[in-house]
């Protein structure tokens, strides 16, 4: 579970690779499509495994894709504490990636899902004390 100060997190996510892919405005969009698709996948991870797995652009696509159509069925709590654009965004940045780049999206996405997992399930921990 990660309990530090997100703005830390970001400033390393920013140094680490962003700046040097010219992405360091698109931040908040990979932390918002990163909390969306924690809420989409969170009783689904086969999900993040094929995302963390992907081999191709195509691939991650798809298995965004799979975490999307989770959006139909999401009751209207979840949907009101998330914010669906960031994912199509997020997608268009993968798209016109070059190929050698949409890797490291595809991790900082990841890295930004997994946490917003990990205050998910304590949270809901909390809440079961």
């Amino acid at each position: 579970v990660f309990f530090g100060d997100l703005h830390d997190l970001d400033e390393l996510i920013k140094l680490w690779r962003l700046e040097k892919m010219g992405l360091e405005s698109e931040i908040e969009n990979l932390k918002s499509a990163g909390k969306c698709l924690a809420f989409l996948i969170e009783n689904h991870l086969s999900i993040l495994y094929n995302m963390d797995k992907a081999r191709t652009k195509e691939e991650f696509i798809r298995a965004l894709e799979q975490a999307s159509k989770r959006l139909v069925g999401l009751d209207d709590k979840k949907r009101a504490e998330i914010y669906p654009p960031s994912l199509e965004t997020v997608t268009d940045i993968i798209i016109k990636s070059a190929e050698d780049e949409w890797q490291t999206i595809r991790d900082v996405l990841l890295i930004y899902t997994i946490v917003s997992l990990s205050r998910i399930e304590y949270r809901e921990r909390g809440d079961k004390k």
